[in-house]
């Protein structure tokens, strides 16, 4: 499924512009990470690393 990206959440995407995702760890424990994303058209690219969960 893929939404529509208003201009205005384009225009903040288009600057530095860093979020927090959470994710679950094996054990049950949360997990959070400072991430950069950026906007590829209509696609929302996320900073991804191999030490990162």
């Amino acid at each position: 499924m893929s939404a529509q990206l208003s201009d205005a959440l384009k225009e903040l995407l288009d600057s530095p512009v860093f979020i927090t995702v959470a994710t679950i760890q094996p054990d049950g424990s949360p997990q959070v990470s400072p991430v950069w994303v950026k906007r590829d058209g209509d696609d929302v690219l996320f900073s991804t690393t191999v030490d990162r969960r």
